[in-house]
């Protein structure tokens, strides 16, 4: 039985959710994009959830062109980085699940209802489907390894791209939390940071302008965890992200809005003092730390 507390969450984030699903922004952009929207069948979030699970443990990439998704590169593991190594590819799988509610609320690829044909959904600045790739070198078709018509007609596709932009933030940084440690969802707080825009934009002591008309809470030291309930111009994108991961949506109606769309994850944030912009090269890491959905494929020893 759900708690007064519980319903009203479900309430606030179905409406959330409806607002946020409005498909205005969708068809607006598409005539002046790099590549056209694609008609395709919108999947249900339990299809979506598996999509992107398998793409943050690089399971869905096959040889060849007929790969159901981009391979993820291999990433690096250690600090300092004199001590790092290469290993296989992988994201951790709550932030994945994250990026892509809050890039796309409902994880929608197309405009449509699910199980129903639309449109790929195209933002303002040219993001396409759930996790809004945008830009180059993907979208202007400079990146030989990704099949830029793909993103936009395949929500697998599209999420297993999403999974590698992230894992190429990841390996281009030089600012690094703890032991750089990818299995541990903490040490990604750079990464996701760049996955929006390494700007200051997303600094966490930015300061909110006099000017500014909500400033109440706005990059506030003394804002309140995001929950999935408040502005979202509020936060910095990394915190939204984290805010998600602890406070995972419903569902909306007609799907069952007591079901969420992850498991919630409270991870922890980095204490603010420890950020600069421009990055600092390292900063320990918060306590306590995550594993993330590293135990969902481990392969079964053969009896």
């Amino acid at each position: 039985m759900l708690g007064f507390s519980r319903i009203l969450r479900v309430i606030v984030m179905s409406m959330l959710l409806v607002a946020e699903m409005e498909p205005s922004h969708s068809a607006l952009a598409q005539n002046n994009c790099p590549v056209p929207a694609a008609v395709g069948t919108q999947r249900y979030p339990s299809a979506i959830a598996v999509s992107l699970e398998l793409a943050s443990q690089n399971r869905l990439s096959t040889a060849g062109s007929s790969a159901v998704a981009p391979e993820l590169p291999r990433v690096w593991a250690g600090y300092p980085p004199s001590n790092a190594r290469e290993i296989r590819g992988y994201v951790p799988c709550t932030l994945l699940k994250s990026i892509a509610y809050q890039e796309s609320p409902g994880w929608k690829q197309f405009d449509a209802a699910y199980s129903a044909s639309g449109y790929t959904i195209i933002s303002y600045d040219c993001g396409y489907g759930i996790m809004q790739i945008t830009g180059a070198p993907i979208m202007t078709g400079e990146d030989g390894n990704v099949d830029r018509n793909r993103v936009v007609q395949e929500d697998v596709y599209n999420s297993g791209t999403g999974a590698r932009v992230l894992a190429d933030k990841w390996n281009h940084l030089t600012a690094y939390v703890g032991d750089n440690n990818p299995r541990i969802a903490e040490h990604w707080y750079f990464a996701v940071w760049a996955y929006n825009g390494l700007t200051n934009d997303n600094n966490p002591n930015n300061s909110c302008p006099a000017s500014n008309p909500e400033c109440s809470y706005a990059n506030n030291p003394n804002r309140p965890p995001f929950d999935g309930t408040q502005p979202k111009n509020w936060y910095p994108y990394q915190e939204l992200i984290w805010g998600y991961a602890a406070n995972p949506p419903n569902y909306a109606p007609p799907l069952n809005p007591a079901t969420e769309y992850w498991a919630a994850n409270l991870l922890t944030l980095p204490d603010r003092i420890d950020i600069t912009f421009p990055l600092p090269a390292h900063i320990p890491a918060p306590e306590p730390v995550h594993m993330d959905c590293s135990t969902l494929y481990i392969p079964t020893a053969r009896k």
